[in-house]
């Protein structure tokens, strides 16, 4: 039995999010085939928020990217989802970000992990991709609210991570 690549995406949920084909939810996202919406009464809301946020530097990933010529699909591979599923998920970034959501500051936070001589890439990087986008496409600075908030909250002005994060990444309520 043949199954449509659109029927095997509404098959794919978890009890936190689901894959809906792009044509369902078209007035999110322009730029994916599928986006993952969050199932509002989970009781693993941490996990809603950490989808979400997969979800959105994904979509931005690909913002940027065909916004400099890249091949849209370059997010969806090893350059984009395969590296972000590294760098974010696992390692010294991913302790970073743990340490920073559980209410240590983002300069004490790096600052011990410099002293326990563990780089943390995503910072400098960070700062990067804000200086990239502001000299070669200023115009899509409002199309990434994933970075904006990254950067926000590694300038140390940030009090509640996890909602600042939360605003970014997750559909507003009606």
């Amino acid at each position: 039995m043949h199954v449509s690549l659109n029927k095997k995406l509404e098959m794919c949920y978890t009890s936190c999010f689901s894959l809906l084909p792009f044509e369902h939810i078209r007035s999110w996202s322009e730029d994916l085939p599928f986006i993952i919406t969050l199932k509002p009464h989970s009781h693993n809301s941490h996990h809603n928020l950490n989808a979400a946020t997969f979800n959105e530097a994904v979509r931005e990933m690909s913002i940027l990217g065909t916004s400099q010529g890249a091949n849209e699909m370059t997010a969806f591979g090893f350059p984009g989802v395969g590296d972000l599923e590294v760098t974010g998920l696992s390692g010294r970034n991913k302790f970073y970000g743990v340490r920073i959501g559980r209410g240590e500051g983002p300069k004490e936070a790096l600052e011990e992990m410099a002293r326990l001589e563990q780089t943390v890439e995503g910072v400098p990087a960070a700062g990067l991709a804000l200086k990239f986008v502001e000299q070669h496409a200023p115009e899509l600075r409002d199309q990434l609210p994933l970075m904006n908030a990254v950067i926000d909250v590694l300038s140390g002005q940030v009090e509640d991570v996890k909602t600042r994060i939360g605003q970014a990444v997750l559909p507003a309520r009606p």
